[in-house]
C-alpha cells in the first residue's frame, strides 16, 4: 500500500531530478555550441586553404606541362612565372607541413592565383601577357648624325 507521503516524495524527487537534468543539458549545450562553431570555422579555413593549394598546384602543373614553344616571348614569360611559382611552392610545402598558413594569407594567395591563372591561361595558349616593344632607332641615329654634322661644321 502506498501512502500519500510516498507519492509526494516520489513526485518531489522526480521534479528535482528533472530540474537538474534540464539545467545540466542547458549547460552542456551552452558549452557545446561555441565549440562546434569554432570547429566549423577551423574546418572552413582548412578547406579554403586546401582548395587554394590545389589551385596553385594545378596552375603550376599546367605551366610545367605546356610551356609554349612557338612564341619565344610567351615561353620566356611562362618560364619566369614557373620559376616564381616553384620558389613559392617550396615555402608553401614547408608551411603546409606546419599548417600555420593564416587565413588572411590564404585569401591573399587566392586573389593572386586568380590573376596568375588568367596569365597562365594566356601563356599556355601561346599568347604572351606583355606586348613586345619595338624601338625605331632611325630617329635617334639621324639626330646624332645631325648633331655630329653641326659640330663638325662649327669646328671648321
Amino acid at each position: 500500500m502506498m501512502t500519500a507521503r510516498f507519492k509526494r516524495d516520489y513526485v518531489a524527487f522526480m521534479a528535482v531530478f528533472l530540474f537538474f537534468l534540464i539545467v545540466c543539458c542547458e549547460v552542456a549545450v551552452a558549452v557545446w555550441i561555441p565549440l562546434q562553431m569554432r570547429n566549423e570555422a577551423l574546418f572552413a579555413n582548412e578547406m579554403r586553404r586546401i582548395r587554394t593549394l590545389r589551385q596553385f598546384d594545378a596552375i603550376r602543373l599546367s605551366l610545367i606541362r605546356r610551356i609554349p614553344k612557338n612564341n619565344p616571348l610567351a615561353a620566356n614569360e611562362a618560364a619566369m612565372l614557373l620559376e616564381q611559382m616553384n620558389a613559392l611552392a617550396i615555402y608553401l610545402n614547408a608551411d603546409n607541413r606546419r599548417m600555420t598558413l593564416q587565413p588572411e594569407y590564404v585569401d591573399m594567395l587566392a586573389d593572386e592565383l586568380s590573376s596568375v591563372s588568367r596569365h597562365s591561361t594566356r601563356l599556355v595558349s601561346g599568347r604572351s601577357v606583355s606586348q613586345p616593344l619595338s624601338l625605331d632607332t632611325s630617329k635617334y641615329i639621324k639626330s646624332l648624325a645631325d648633331e655630329k654634322k653641326a659640330a663638325g661644321e662649327g669646328g671648321k
